[in-house]
């Protein structure tokens, strides 16, 4: 009787402990594509009270990604399954598969959704990532009750964060200029999306002028100067202000819309749709919801994070995001939910930044890379074997050679290849310790998986500029192991968050154990992450 009465007491404590405080309604996870630590370093002035408002009601930490490929998808399904890619298989964003190259997230099986419920010759689908997201994990502890929608200006960003069993992936399609799904979430588009996913990008085409933000007064020995070396011309738009999105040629307009910061505030408003569409935060069952806007990596390619057009699309993402999360505020309580803001990757400064600071920037032409493998592999088999390279992976054709002769294959390779200028060594990846025989093997071992990725990683040296094709070298790139590309900024606020600047670094795989932390659910079932140290008891 005692024993039994002990258990009923503590089963009452653990009941009114776990009520004391209401789950929050609502998680939301803001991605940021290519947002480096350092950009919101060298701008902070710019943000009194931290980008978005953070550093004055929230925890702010360094993250970093623990792999070599620091690419959008591979950014993205780790944020969502807070796993590697050697477990989660998003190693690049592309990769070859039966000697073919494939996109992470084709997949002819669920045709895009076009007005009027037409299908596009195109599909789209999360069938190719290993692991359950966070939403994936929601969905199924609540028996589907949950709810979880994800929105970015890329299919992949949308579809490697919503999962496996999403309500909705909304993305960006060049092809028709509209925000749309896949037969794989939805059989036709709901009418808010078909009406609002039109309305707002053909508005931002016919009307948008892009002109910076006046700079603050004291601020002007900060800001850059407008047209700077290295910069590009991307998508019919040229190297100085204004950027007049009507006078670009009609031909590259739609696909051009997500270099032009309206397209943050389109992608903002249509979240908020969702958010009273869907029915978001609506009731004691937490909800998700995903935003990730690729605007910032798209001008980053093109005109340099170090760049004029840079610093104001980060301007503009602030008053965004603030707009966004006052009218959640509105729409759900302001203790009803929890977001965190992240992003996929980094990325270095322009090239001739940097070589303006006395440090030598080569330039490194993935042809020059296939090229000499080619030569090396034919010259040891007698046959051309190289079928591309997606740094850091570099694939090859050899499931007919026998161990011996593999092995003579890839020694060659590796010789060859790491003679390449801007090449600092190349790894074989089914080595037992093979790659690990410097610092940066770890990395490289983290995009790593088997039956999907490469033999051959390469590693290339520090801010090498990668290009695809022979010329001027202008814009940057991201993907590799170094910390410019691995270090970005991760921001939480809500209830049961601690605020404060932690100098203790994380992983990003803790970013969505901590969002499942505090909505009280499980985390994902391939979880390698843990909570922040800014959660849980004060």
């Amino acid at each position: 009787m005692f024993k039994r009465r002990c258990l009923a007491l503590c089963s009452l404590v653990l009941l009114l402990s776990t009520t004391a405080r209401a789950r929050p309604r609502l998680g939301v996870l803001v991605v940021f594509d290519q947002m480096p630590a350092w950009l919101l370093e060298r701008y902070a002035p710019f943000f009194p009270d931290g980008f978005g408002g953070f550093d004055a009601d929230g925890a702010r930490f360094d993250a970093f990604y623990a792999y070599a490929g620091t690419e959008t998808a591979p950014g993205h399904a780790t944020l969502s399954t807070c796993a590697l890619p050697a477990v989660h298989g998003i190693a690049t964003n592309s990769w070859f598969h039966d000697g073919k190259k494939l996109y992470a997230v084709d997949d002819p099986r669920f045709p895009t959704l076009m007005a009027g419920g037409a299908h596009s010759e195109s599909g789209r689908s999360p069938a190719n990532l290993l692991a359950n997201t966070l939403g994936d994990a929601m969905k199924t502890e609540s028996g589907g009750h949950a709810h979880v929608v994800t929105l970015s200006h890329k299919d992949r960003a949308a579809i490697l964060t919503a999962g496996h069993a999403a309500d909705l992936a909304i993305w960006y399609d060049n092809a028709q200029g509209r925000f749309t799904t896949s037969t794989a979430y939805a059989e036709k588009l709901p009418p808010w999306l078909e009406e609002a996913g039109l309305a707002l990008p053909t508005a931002t085409l016919k009307d948008g002028t892009w002109s910076p933000l006046p700079i603050p007064k004291g601020l002007e020995w900060l800001a850059p100067a407008d047209d700077r070396p290295g910069e590009g011309a991307l998508k019919g738009y040229d190297r100085t202000f204004p950027h007049d999105i009507k006078s670009v040629d009609p031909a590259l307009q739609k696909a051009g819309y997500r270099l032009v910061p309206q397209s943050i505030s389109d992608l903002f408003t249509l979240a908020l749709r969702a958010v009273d569409e869907e029915k978001l935060g609506q009731d004691d069952e937490p909800d998700l919801l995903v935003v990730s806007v690729s605007t910032t990596d798209v001008v980053g390619h093109n005109y340099g994070g170090d760049s004029l057009e840079q610093l104001d699309t980060l301007r503009r993402a602030d008053v965004e995001l603030r707009r966004f999360l006052r009218a959640l505020e509105t729409r759900v309580g302001r203790n009803n939910f929890v977001v965190a803001v992240a992003s996929d990757h980094g990325a270095p400064e322009l090239p001739q930044t940097i070589a303006a600071s006395g440090i030598a920037v080569p330039a490194l032409v993935y042809d020059d890379v296939v090229d000499a493998a080619t030569k090396a592999g034919e010259a040891a088999t007698g046959k051309k074997r190289v079928r591309g390279f997606f740094p850091p992976q570099l694939f090859l054709d050899e499931d007919d050679l026998d161990a011996a002769t593999k092995q003579k294959f890839r020694d060659a390779i590796e010789k060859a290849v790491e003679a390449v200028p801007g090449v600092a060594q190349v790894y074989q990846m089914t080595l037992p310790g093979g790659s690990d025989e410097d610092g940066y093997g770890v990395f490289m071992r983290g995009s790593y998986n088997p039956g999907r990725s490469a033999p051959l990683f390469v590693r290339t040296d520090p801010r090498v500029v990668l290009l695809e094709e022979r010329g001027q070298v202008v814009g940057t790139d991201h993907g590799t192991p170094y910390v410019y590309d691995r270090r970005v900024p991760f921001f939480v606020r809500g209830p049961g968050v601690r605020r404060g600047r932690y100098a203790t670094p994380v992983d990003t795989r803790d970013i969505a154990p901590t969002l499942a932390f505090l909505l009280g659910v499980s985390p994902p079932d391939s979880c390698q992450g843990r909570p922040v140290a800014a959660v849980g008891e004060h």
